[in-house]
């Protein structure tokens, strides 16, 4: 895909969404919030945001899927009383755009502190224990991950040995990961900071797409990919919250490489159409992750 083919997509996202709003009688007029993996819009002063998923099908395999297991999520949270964003409407797909509404959060702040990420996060594992998924577990990495390698071999971006390395390291992290065993439920799964919101002094979780049942500490391990926050203040800190007994560094390192991994494909299922800066970085994480001694 070439960066013409990118703009295009955005553009088509934005009038996909401004056809939504019309024929549900919301205001067209749209403020973008963000452009990335999707395009993120307020629509008018309704109070109203849509999400389109713009770039996910160059990665997920279902990305209508992923939107209707976001939404379903959200709404069993917010029956608990959890701090996720609210969904107002089922999941729409307008010119083969998968299109949800949110209702807005006011009161946002920049930058929410680790301490109320990771309490938040306690909190939802808690009162997201008893939903259940149809799925089997971890299947955003258990599944997911051998899935975008495939991706990338069928297209070329990665050649046989590269893609067995890859697979190699990948299932040697999972194993360790499977053989400890550690407690899990519900989990969000990309818990990075900007899938967070600050609200006073605490904070709620937007962008459910990746959430799946799996271990805990997957959250504190996209959360701790962040190296402005130390892994023993997050472990700490989720075990004060949590009340569960304190994960240990061996399943956090494994969790971060497995995530890294994860990283990593999105990138280079990307990198075409990126510019030059972006693609040299996607290659030298590559050769960091063949190089490591897992």
């Amino acid at each position: 895909m070439t960066s013409g083919d990118d703009t295009d997509r955005r553009e088509r996202a934005r009038k996909a969404i401004r056809r939504l709003a019309e024929e549900h009688g919301l205001q067209t007029e749209l403020t973008i919030l963000s452009e990335r993996w999707n395009t993120v819009a307020e629509l008018g002063n309704s109070g109203v945001i849509a999400r389109a998923a713009t770039l996910a099908d160059l990665v997920r395999e279902d990305p209508v899927d992923a939107y209707h297991r976001e939404v379903h999520i959200c709404r069993e949270l917010v029956e608990r009383g959890a701090p996720v964003q609210e969904p107002v409407s089922d999941v729409y797909v307008v010119d083969g755009f998968p299109i949800s509404l949110w209702r807005k959060v006011d009161g946002i702040t920049a930058g929410a502190s680790i301490e109320a990420m990771v309490s938040s996060l306690a909190e939802i594992h808690r009162l997201g224990a008893d939903i259940s998924l149809d799925e089997p577990w971890f299947a955003l990495i258990a599944e997911g991950t051998p899935h975008n390698l495939q991706s990338l071999s069928r297209r070329g971006i990665v050649d046989d040995s590269t893609f067995s390395r890859l697979h190699d390291y990948f299932s040697r992290c999972l194993d360790r990961i499977t053989i400890l065993d550690p407690p899990g439920g519900l989990i969000h799964g990309d818990a990075q900071r900007k899938n967070s919101m600050a609200v006073g002094d605490d904070c709620i979780w937007i962008d459910w797409e990746d959430s799946c049942s799996g271990p805990y500490a997957w959250d504190l391990a996209c959360l701790a990919m962040n190296p402005a926050y130390d892994d023993d203040h997050v472990l700490d800190l989720y075990a004060e919250f949590s009340g569960l007994p304190r994960f240990t560094n061996a399943v956090l390192d494994d969790l971060k490489r497995l995530r890294d991994l994860d990283a990593l494909m999105w990138m280079m299922s990307i990198q075409e159409e990126r510019e030059l800066a972006f693609q040299q970085e996607a290659t030298a994480r590559l050769q960091e992750i063949l190089a490591a001694d897992v």
